[in-house]
Formats: structure tokens, sequence, C-alpha cells
């Protein structure tokens, strides 16, 4: 069925409905119907939201003066039945490719693609009257009726809903997470208009409502690759250092209300954690359900399997989930060794990562012996120069550094140093590791005037390729500002403590390991000028 012509229709709605948050939605299997009616997939071929919005839905609108779906609603067309609420907000960015957009949510929602009701809104909002009753209130009681949110997340490399201040807004609202069939739950919110982007966010964490991601097949298929591939924690923090809702874009007036709106209730700081959260957590869930599927369709032995194992156990060590990190890991090292074994790159990567989680929790013991074997199995197998053994010289230094035993540690770490400079390059992230760590022996031994320049030089190169918000590029920053606390340059050292800290709180969250690590490290400061009252107040919150 084709859609409506609206110079055929009176509209029998009352005039005060148009000024209202309306809850009704769209059959979304009609999404693909009015496509069709509207010149097929190729008319719309490189369309945003905006696109659609702006040459179809208001021209098509614009006598009645209603939404797209008051259209239908008038004609009693299927897709709309009378008084059916929707059954899910749909979050998303307008300059987002429409048919990318459709097609993650035809997906997300296959198995329940004739019935699901979605609040889409491009097609529930009266385009021509929402500036005459919209206000962030509404929108999260709207959100919060509805009950539930889906983010399309696209494209994952740089999602661009997690850039727009409607849709963390609306994000920030929604909270607990289900886990569901065939469908990545979490908690969540929709989008509403050009520019509106974390005002959702926000709306669904702060009402409890679920949360799910949508993503087309191909994007959920480089997304896994991408993890599995390469580093699964580096992929991750890249993803999602560009969350900022400071820095989020909004239309100029959108943007000051809902930054007031953060201001007045959570914060900048609070509301990036949020975020963060229920992102992190939706993470974890892809990468939990990808190991259990190949599990069921490949065995538990498999290559493939193992591979997904290792990969989840790198995200639970992300989050500071250490117990179950530390499952996945010693069970993975077992089955490897029985079934690659004892050389095979896979099992050594394994082995390092185990090493490097009892590293991190201080159980030096267990950590060494791993360490040294993986180097020696590491140097036999790929080499001297290799990019996996000057990690894993690196590793065996850190442990050095970490235990006091400096006179170790210091040809390990400056011999790694110099072959990664020659084999990687000056900002390669494993070169600026061992700058950095370099740089924490000489502040340990209190060679500070060599200690300095290494931490100025590999903050300001962090900066630049792994942005300013990245989990090393705050190990950076805290760094630099221990060295100034040691040295009594406390002038120096509160900034960069108090920056760092807010930026962990946001992007590791209140309770994560490095978090702790930073208040511990301010209040020290503060406890060695005398300012026992805000030491205290930082103590009581670890």
């Amino acid at each position: 069925m084709g859609a409506a012509k609206s110079t055929t229709i009176t509209s029998t709605v009352p005039e005060s409905y148009h000024r209202m948050f309306p809850l009704h939605g769209l059959g979304l299997s009609h999404v693909e119907e009015f496509i069709e009616a509207y010149g097929g997939r190729q008319a719309f071929e490189g369309w945003t939201s905006d696109d659609v919005c702006r040459e179809i839905i208001k021209p098509l609108t614009k006598d009645l003066k209603c939404s797209y779906v008051d259209l239908l609603r008038a004609i009693q067309h299927p897709a709309c039945r009378e008084g059916k609420k929707a059954d899910v907000f749909v979050s998303h960015a307008w300059k987002c490719n429409f048919l990318v957009l459709v097609d993650s949510l035809l997906q997300h929602f296959a198995d329940r693609l004739d019935t699901i009701v979605v609040w889409f809104d491009v097609f529930t909002i009266n385009q021509h009257t929402w500036l005459e009753w919209w206000d962030l209130e509404s929108t999260c009681k709207g959100i919060k009726d509805i009950g539930n949110t889906v983010m399309v997340l696209t494209p994952w490399q740089d999602p661009v809903p997690l850039t727009r201040a409607w849709c963390l807004y609306e994000l920030g609202h929604q909270r607990h997470w289900q886990h569901g069939d065939g469908a990545d739950s979490v908690a969540g919110s929709g989008s509403s208009h050009p520019g509106l982007v974390p005002d959702e966010l926000y709306c669904t964490h702060k009402e409890k409502c679920n949360f799910e991601v949508a993503m087309g097949s191909k994007e959920r298929e480089d997304f896994l690759t991408a993890i599995h591939a390469g580093n699964a924690a580096n992929v991750v923090n890249s993803m999602l250092a560009k969350v900022d809702v400071a820095k989020s874009e909004a239309g100029k007036e959108d943007k000051e209300k809902i930054h007031q709106k953060v201001m007045e209730s959570v914060g900048f700081s609070q509301l990036n954690s949020m975020v963060l959260t229920l992102m992190r957590s939706w993470v974890i869930e892809v990468a939990r359900k990808e190991y259990d599927r190949r599990k069921n369709t490949l065995g538990d032995r498999h290559i493939e399997t193992l591979t997904s194992m290792s990969k989840l156990g790198e995200l639970y060590q992300l989050q500071g989930r250490h117990k179950e990190a530390e499952l996945l890991f010693k069970d993975c090292l077992e089955i490897q060794r029985a079934v690659l074994g004892e050389r095979h790159l896979s099992t050594l990567t394994s082995m390092s990562n185990l090493a490097s989680l009892y590293k991190n929790q201080g159980r030096y013991d267990k950590a060494e012996p791993l360490y040294k074997d993986c180097l020696e199995m590491v140097r036999a197998v790929l080499g001297e120069r290799h990019p996996d053994t000057l990690r894993s010289i690196n590793n065996l230094a850190s442990l050095y550094k970490n235990q006091g035993r400096y006179v170790k540690a210091e040809p390990l770490y400056k011999d790694c140093l110099e072959m990664a400079r020659a084999v990687l390059g000056e900002r390669h992230p494993d070169t600026l590791a061992s700058m950095n760590n370099l740089a924490v022996l000489y502040d340990n031994l209190g060679r500070y005037d060599e200690a300095e320049p290494l931490y100025k030089d590999c903050l300001e190169m962090k900066r630049a390729v792994l942005g300013e918000r990245h989990p090393d590029t705050l190990t950076s920053m805290n760094n630099l500002a221990m060295l100034y606390d040691n040295q009594g340059r406390y002038v120096k050292a509160e900034p960069l403590y108090k920056d760092c800290l807010e930026m962990r709180r946001a992007v590791l969250g209140e309770r994560h390991p490095e978090t702790l690590r930073s208040m511990n490290n301010l209040a020290l400061m503060y406890k060695n000028q005398g300012r026992y009252g805000e030491a205290n107040i930082l103590r009581t919150d670890i």
C-alpha cells in the first residue's frame, strides 16, 4: 500500500494533541513499504534522516501540519493501529545514513518484525509543531513511559550517536540491562531532531529503562573482527574515548539547554560515567554472546572459540573484573597448551595475559615464571626485534620495576625502548608504553631530571595519537603529576591529578582500580600539604 496524500484527508485530532510528546509509534515493517513507495532504495541512497524529513515527510504533511504517523492513523493504516503505544524508542543521529539506520533496526528486531512498534522521530514527531511543545522534561517523561530504548550505533569506529548531545542525554535516563534472545541489551533511549542526542541517553539511565544497541550485520561483523584480530581493550578504548558530553554536538539552543540540565542534575563527569558504563556493559555482552555462539557451534576447543574466550577475558580485565578474567585466561591457557602446543603464538598470548593480570593484582610470584617462560619462547619463535618480543621484554621489566628490582628492570626497559623506536616508530603505542615505563623507573629512583622529559614527551604524543581521554593517556597524566608531587611541585601536580581523576571517573567508572588510585594519589598530596579536610573527603570515597 502506498502512502496517502495529505490533500485527501482531514484531521480529526484535537489541536492540543500536536503540542504533546507523542507516545504512539510506527510498525517497523512499514518502513520498507515507505521506502518502496517513494522511489525504492536507489532513491534513498546517500540520504540521511534529515534528508528524508526535509524532502518527503515535511512536504507530505504540510497541509495538515501533522506527523507522518498521524497521516497513516487518519486512513487507518495497519502500520499505525489506533492507541498503540510505541514498544521502543529509537535513538540515532540525524546525520547518519538513513538506509543503514533502517537496516540496523530491521536486523535487530528481525524476530519481532511483524509486531514491533517503534518511536522513530522522523515519522512519529509532528515536524511542523515540535518546537512549540518540546522540552527536556517532556522528553524524559516520554522515554520513561515507553520504557525501552534502542541506539543505532554507526559507524562503530567513530559512533556518531555518542558525540551527539541528545543521544547521550537520552541514554543517561536508562540503566538496567536484560539479556534477551538475539538482542544485546543494556539500557538506553532515542534521538529526536538534528543534533539531539545526549539528552536521550541521560533520560534512559535516569528513568531505568531497558537499553539495547542495534548494529547492521556488516557493522557487527567488522566490530567483532576488530576485537578478535587485535588488542580488544585498545579497540574498545579507542571507540569510547570520544565520549564527552561537554563536547557533544547539537544546535546552539539545544546544546545550551541540555548542558544546563546536565549541570543542574548529575554533572558532565557523572553523565559521561553513566554512558560509558552502559556502553562497556554492551561490549561485554556482545563479546560474551559471540563466545557462547562459537562454543555451541564449533566446540570449546576450537581455535576460534579460544580466541573469543581470550578476548572476553581481556574485556573483563579492562573493566577491573579480575575474577572473571582470571577464570577465562586460565581455562584458555590450559586448553591451548593441550590443543595448540606450548609455543603457539595464541598460547603465548594467553600466558602473557594471565601474567599481566597477576602483576596488576600484585601477585608477583605467579606472574614472574609466566613472563619469563613467555619471553624465552617468543624470542625463540619470533626473534629479538619482533613487536611481540618487545612487548614481552617490556612486561618482564615492568614486573621487576614493581618489585623494586630496578637493576634488572633498567637494561630491559632501555633495550626495549631503543628497539621499539627503530622497529615501530616514535609514536607507536608500544613505543610510548616503553617510554612511559622507563620514565616511571627513573622517577622511582629519584632521577627526576631523566624522568621528566620522557613523561612530558610521552603525554604529548599520547594526547595526539590516542586522544585526551584514552586510559593510556590518563596513565601518563597521572605519572607526570606524581613526578611533580614527589618533587614538592604541588602547583603543577594538582591540576593534573584533578583532571586525571575526573576523566578516569568518566571513562573507567567510579570504582575502577585506576580511578581509586587517582583518588588516593590526590588525597595523599593534600595530606602532605596539611590539607586534611580535602584529603579525608577523598579517602571517604575510596
